[in-house]
């Protein structure tokens, strides 16, 4: 009926960890996700469950599992500022409390809250601050505080139900159970420890104050002496251990079993296989490798013709620059004797400055291209004849 519910509804819940009856029409559930919890939590539960009158009463509060803590908060900051800056950062933070500690004599208090959206809860739990004022405080895990051996039954503490004598009362009022019977309760409140008007458990009952310091002395002590040891998240605590008469076998006698298949060959013929098999690899392996130079090879050649190229464009470039200076030198020749001796002192810098070019490049310039230096030279040699021509004119 509840899968057909969340079904019905596209509540992604798979899985319930727990369903029990709890009572005359009375079932108690559970699931074991975090997500899944508080989605359940936080949805408005129908009135009707497949047309039945149905009441669905939810926790009070949140566990402490979705519990966290600012560290520190100043005294001289207000509560509700500070719980104001908290529901800023955090909207989805409920139930929150200030922690104060009477028995240590520090400037500052915390602030315990739950948080309703578990991305909320995981996002402010990465990010371990929160900012208050003019403060960035530290934000941790709620750790509980040691457990309680109670009674479920009576209500009293120092041993459990299933070794209880008494019936099974109210929370509340402390009045027993009928079978049969509704019960009406009074409303009244009755501790089941000292008689006061609270809660059998609360925690301002003397004698539970009273049962939590010797529980806290007691876990001390054994702690110190050795006696337990106080488990780290993520560690397994008890690892598992098989022993030898764990899990005997229930008929030691053999059993004869026949093969569906003839498998009496089959050694014989995956041993060539196997050799094949093993060939195959290695050939591979060779091939790989040889592939691997022959790419190499193929860089290193490319690289080259790369470098070859560039300096054949340099050259290029060059060689037009000299033809383009000895036309503009003949367009000049023509010229009056004024410019004639203008002209004849610059080209006499460029036939120096294409000497000092011709040594400085000419061994390069005959290891990268054997032809072209040969090239090079017989046209230094026509233009500097050509120039030198022109200027006895």
């Amino acid at each position: 009926m509840l899968k057909k519910l969340f079904a019905d509804n596209q509540i992604p819940i798979k899985e319930l960890s727990m369903c029990v009856q709890a009572g005359e029409r009375r079932f108690k559930f559970a699931v074991g996700d975090k997500a899944n919890f508080l989605t359940l939590f936080n949805w408005t539960w129908p009135e009707e469950i497949d047309n039945k009158k149905a009441e669905i009463i939810k926790p009070h509060s949140l566990p402490d599992c979705y519990a966290l803590v600012v560290r520190y908060v100043p005294l001289d900051i207000n509560q509700d500022t500070a719980r104001q800056e908290i529901l800023k950062t955090i909207p989805a933070a409920v139930g929150l409390s200030s922690i104060h500690y009477h028995h240590r004599q520090r400037p500052s208090y915390d602030i315990r809250f739950t948080v309703r959206s578990l991305e909320q809860y995981q996002t402010a739990l990465e990010l371990g601050r929160l900012s208050i004022g003019q403060h960035y405080l530290l934000l941790t895990t709620f750790l509980t505080g040691y457990r309680l051996t109670y009674c479920t039954a009576c209500w009293t503490t120092g041993h459990m139900r299933d070794k209880c004598q008494s019936s099974v009362s109210c929370r509340k009022c402390l009045a027993p159970y009928i079978n049969g019977v509704k019960h009406s309760c009074q409303d009244i409140f009755n501790c089941a420890q000292c008689g006061g008007n609270h809660y059998s458990l609360d925690s301002i009952c003397p004698v539970v104050k009273q049962y939590k310091e010797e529980l806290k002395l007691a876990v001390d002590k054994a702690l110190t002496s050795g006696a337990i040891k106080r488990s780290i998240p993520g560690e397994v605590s008890r690892p598992f251990q098989q022993h030898a008469n764990d899990f005997p076998l229930l008929n030691e006698a053999k059993v004869n079993s026949h093969s569906a298949w003839t498998t009496s060959g089959n050694q014989f013929l995956h041993s060539p296989l196997k050799k094949e098999m093993s060939d195959l690899v290695v050939t591979i392996k060779a091939l790989s490798e040889t592939m691997i130079r022959t790419e190499k090879s193929f860089n290193d050649l490319n690289n080259r013709i790369e470098a070859q190229h560039k300096i054949t464009v340099l050259h290029c470039n060059r060689i037009c620059a000299i033809i383009d200076t000895v036309q503009i030198m003949s367009s000049w020749v023509q010229g009056n004797s004024n410019e004639r001796t203008k002209l004849k002192k610059n080209i006499n810098k460029s036939i120096e400055n294409l000497q000092k070019w011709k040594k400085n490049n000419w061994i390069r310039t005959k290891a990268m291209n054997p032809m072209l230096p040969s090239l090079l030279h017989t046209l230094l040699q026509l233009t500097a004849s050509s120039i030198t021509t022109i200027t006895e004119k």
